[in-house]
């Protein structure tokens, strides 16, 4: 067995977190744990630090401090983590997060405030009477973890496997221009799984530098498999996390709505939500959202119609009836945790067929895409419909999209026409 992390998720106001976090860390590595915590932390409202974000894209299991201080309106550092750990046990069930509830809060706290959309309710909550009884709790309860490799490593391993061919001083250079302190999950002796960790890790556009170093070593599909691993990167964890949440619900799934105009944005969202290679990503297909009289009827038929071809269901002459094939491979992929997605843009007829289009596909998480704004409080009333938060800022999306064919022109340039 390899060793197991256990990331500490606290908030840097709270006088009582540090005896709690020593006392957790003491008995932790005791048994035999990595302890992952950053006991320097930011100010509030300072800029998100990429290498925490690895920790937690790394750990085995997570504890979540709960103070007055984690707990108070304004509080960014906690409901943040607790947002992409949760999302991380969106994507593996058997991820262990434990919101400990430090005096005087307890679980009822958690229902309301920065909390509220979070589900927390879900988890049990750890009560912490005193630091060493949270410690030994947090040891019986951590004993049974192993240690696989996590979402974010296998990842990190498909992509080492594609940096194979790129020299080793180009790759020293480009973990320079990086500029990431992966902090206690810098792999040691291993300069490529360093670099691949901080590719996945920060926006794209922090990344063009390095690939520009990178791009005389990459050709052919290795660049495009490279390109589409680390693009998703620029989309926020957290908002990721609503889109893993929509498709992962089974009963009563409802509608992610994505302030954003193209299907290279949703495209971005669903790959960063499912965390997966390109080849086992959850598969998005797009309506134009075209309809006559009855646009629920008319537009699942485009929906199914396009995801009939996206798993070609029609190429297999001992398929006599795709949509019935169809619809039972989407219940599948729904029970193992693998959704599918179908986006198309925002409009009050969307609105008013979307419940019927939700019976008629209710194995399929829609996207909505709203443009720059969301929709008004009343076109959503009374629809199964969930905000991706944080929303994306002015000029986002156009960015993305401009950053991606900027990286894509360097690693794969059209080929000269010889005359």
């Amino acid at each position: 067995m390899g060793r197991r992390r256990i990331f500490i998720s606290h908030s840097n106001s709270d006088p009582h977190s540090p005896a709690y976090i020593e006392a957790i860390d003491t008995a932790l590595t005791a048994a035999g744990f990595d302890v992952l915590v950053d006991r320097k932390r930011l100010e509030p409202g300072a800029k998100w630090r990429d290498d925490i974000y690895t920790w937690m894209g790394m750990c085995h299991g997570a504890v979540i401090l709960m103070s007055e201080a984690a707990i108070r309106p304004g509080s960014i550092w906690v409901p943040r983590e607790t947002n992409i750990l949760l999302w991380r046990r969106t994507l593996d069930r058997k991820f262990v997060v434990i919101p400990a509830c430090l005096a005087p809060v307890g679980p009822e706290d958690l229902k309301s405030g920065v909390f509220t959309d979070m589900q927390l309710g879900e988890i049990q909550a750890a009560p912490a009477a005193t630091a060493a009884e949270l410690a030994a709790a947090l040891t019986v309860c951590f004993a049974p973890l192993a240690a696989p490799k996590t979402p974010l490593e296998v990842l990190a391993s498909r992509l080492v496997e594609l940096l194979l061919a790129v020299s080793d001083g180009a790759i020293e250079e480009a973990i320079e221009e990086l500029a990431i302190d992966l902090g206690p999950c810098t792999p040691v002796g291993d300069p490529r799984r360093a670099l691949a960790l901080g590719l996945l890790q920060v926006p794209l556009r922090r990344s063009l530098c390095a690939l520009e170093i990178l791009a005389e070593y990459m050709e052919g599909s290795k660049a495009d498999q490279i390109l589409s691993m680390i693009a998703p990167s620029w989309v926020d964890p957290c908002a990721a996390r609503w889109l893993a949440d929509c498709g992962g619900r089974i009963e009563d799934k409802p509608a992610a709505v994505l302030n954003a105009a193209t299907p290279f944005c949703a495209r971005m969202y669903v790959d960063r939500a499912s965390c997966r290679p390109p080849k086992t990503r959850w598969p998005i297909v797009h309506s134009t959202g075209v309809h006559g009289e009855r646009p629920a009827q008319e537009i699942a038929a485009e929906v199914e119609q396009n995801l009939i071809q996206e798993f070609r269901l029609a190429d297999d002459p001992q398929v006599p009836d795709p949509r019935a094939r169809l619809a039972a491979l989407l219940r599948e992929r729904q029970r193992e945790g693998r959704p599918v997605f179908a986006a198309l843009r925002f409009s009050a007829a969307i609105a008013g067929a979307l419940s019927e289009l939700q019976r008629l596909l209710p194995s399929v998480t829609f996207v909505l895409l709203s443009g720059d704004e969301f929709p008004s409080a009343p076109m959503l009333e009374g629809r199964r419909v969930r905000l991706v938060e944080p929303p994306l800022k002015p000029g986002a999306e156009a960015q993305a999209q401009l950053d991606f064919d900027y990286v894509r022109s360097i690693i794969r340039p059209q080929e000269a026409v010889v005359v």
